[in-house]
């Protein structure tokens, strides 16, 4: 059957995954002044085929040890509008990423505002696992946690964080930072391409700021 799902106006919704996969391409209706809380609290999850507008304010969760892929979600077409992306519009929203957060043909987008972060912590990691995948985000602040694209494209459209967070970038992936970039007191390890000829690259368009060593290596 085809269900469609419509949350009221001015409620709490949550969402939690454990060991679960939904297939979402008949978009809920998660209004604004909702708040929704996605989380994926243990195994490994996936959510297929989500795009559009998601209004609600949305903090999103992914537990130590758990894993939330975004599969075929979203337009990956560039030039596309970002009503036609997955596009969490809602105001504010937060993350916590404490496993793995995977991108697989997917473009996200994640409006955090510039009050609130995206947090990449103990051990969690962002997976962008296909070339065409895209996640935009606001604030982004990496502690003791990892990025990997493989050709994909990771834009930051406030301030970049990096602290005790290697970060793989292979082939002709790029990470573009619209705010400042930041290295923490422990430093990080950047690997701009794993094979010669590659030319994965970073950009900061408002310089970088270290407290810490920042290592480069690769072929970028």
């Amino acid at each position: 059957a085809n269900i469609n799902l419509v949350f009221p106006q001015n409620e709490n919704i949550a969402l939690t995954l454990g060991n679960a996969s939904v297939n979402l391409a008949r978009k809920p209706v998660w209004p604004v002044n909702s708040s929704l809380t996605l989380e994926a609290v243990s195994g490994d999850n996936t959510i297929e085929e989500l795009a559009g507008n998601l209004d609600a304010a949305t903090t999103l969760t992914v537990a130590s040890g758990s894993s939330l892929k975004f599969l075929n979600s979203g337009s990956t077409a560039l030039g596309r509008p970002d009503d036609e992306r997955c596009n969490f519009k809602g105001f504010p929203n937060s993350a916590a990423i404490e496993g793995l957060l995977e991108l697989e043909e997917s473009w996200v987008i994640f409006n955090t505002g510039s009050d609130q972060s995206m947090r990449v912590n103990n051990g969690g990691k962002i997976l962008l696992s296909t070339s065409s995948s895209v996640l935009e985000t606001g604030n982004l602040d990496v502690d003791g946690g990892s990025i990997e694209l493989v050709g994909s494209r990771l834009l930051v459209d406030a301030e970049l964080k990096l602290n005790n967070a290697p970060v793989l970038m292979d082939a002709s992936a790029e990470i573009v930072a619209d705010g400042a970039m930041f290295i923490g007191a422990d430093g990080s390890t950047i690997t701009l391409g794993t094979t010669s000829g590659d030319t994965a690259r970073i950009i900061a368009n408002k310089g970088m700021a270290s407290s810490g060593d920042l290592t480069l290596a690769g072929y970028g």
